[in-house]
């Protein structure tokens, strides 16, 4: 098996994990509470993990506009995992994850408006499969609950809507930088974007003291390791990405696993761990949580074909 698929699977299966450690974060130690404070935590570790590449791998000089660029990339991303900390305090996991499924749509319109790239029938057909996945998570929920998924779906489609936007910057330019340099200045701007908002909002940091007392080891363990997946995941991700034949296709593996590990996980970590699983398992869900990541992976197919 040649070593981009391996990289693109593993890039699937941490992505689902650390789906799942935000989900038990953000239900167990947040409690629904502001879980978007963990952030004090990311910014200097971003930072850190950057000066780290730098210092082993050391770095290639690029412009200044390209470096800017990169950073403001970063930023991008790291604004994105405010709504999505939000949404996962809404909604399980599994639903999380299959709206997720969405960006594809957004990287077909940033690359239409930006790149100026064709937009085919069967890219609408894809567009259409894939809406149908949330839609269906909605129609199918007792009416109780469909309000915290509407709220869920549109906290995703705002973090989709910056992130896909992040990653086409970042595509733009992967061409003409070494992997290394363009990780180093994306982190900066996670990074530095997190700290800002750690300086700016005194609600988070009150929150983050509270639950970190609280929780102890056991809370600091949890979000360290969650880092450490999720920071493992962009650079196995990205290398996919960059040593693939085409980018598209390490994309593609990635994208159609992703849900799939995660509704198994779903299914797995509920049995065997109930505290940090936290899915819901009886059949109706169930049932619904497979069409609808049936429906998410047909449409990425559809997707990357067209």
């Amino acid at each position: 098996m040649e070593l981009w698929v391996v990289l693109a699977i593993a890039a699937a299966v941490l992505m689902a994990l650390g789906v799942f450690f935000d989900n038990y974060i953000a239900d167990v130690f947040f409690k629904d509470r502001l879980p978007q404070s963990r952030k004090i935590f990311s910014g200097p570790g971003y930072l850190i993990a950057a000066i780290i590449v730098a210092i082993i791998f050391g770095l290639q000089a690029i412009s200044v506009g390209n470096a800017l660029w990169l950073v403001a990339a970063g930023m991008l991303f790291g604004v994105s995992l405010i709504p999505y900390y939000i949404a996962l305090s809404k909604d399980e996991s599994t639903n999380v994850a299959i709206v997720e499924q969405l960006s594809p749509i957004f990287y077909l319109m940033w690359g239409w408006w930006l790149l100026h790239s064709e937009v085919s029938f069967l890219h609408l057909v894809a567009i259409a499969v894939l809406m149908a996945a949330p839609a269906l998570i909605v129609l199918s929920s007792r009416k109780r609950s469909q309000g915290n998924k509407i709220k869920m779906i549109g906290l995703m489609l705002i973090k989709i809507t910056l992130g896909t936007l992040a990653n086409t910057l970042i595509v733009e330019l992967a061409p003409t930088i070494d992997f290394i340099t363009m990780m180093f200045y994306v982190m900066i701007g996670r990074g530095l974007v997190d700290v800002a908002l750690a300086v700016k909002f005194k609600a988070w940091r009150r929150r983050f003291k509270i639950v970190m007392y609280r929780g102890g080891f056991k809370a600091w363990l949890a979000i360290a390791t969650n880092f450490v997946i999720w920071l493992g995941h962009e650079f196995v991700n990205y290398s996919a990405l960059i040593i693939a034949p085409a980018m598209a296709m390490s994309s593609a593996i990635t994208k159609t696993l992703m849900p799939i590990s995660v509704f198994m996980f779903g299914l797995a970590f509920t049995i065997i761990w109930p505290s940090f699983g936290r899915e819901k398992l009886d059949r109706k869900t169930v049932t619904v949580h497979l069409i609808a990541v049936v429906l998410a992976v047909i449409g990425i197919i559809l997707m990357q074909t067209a």
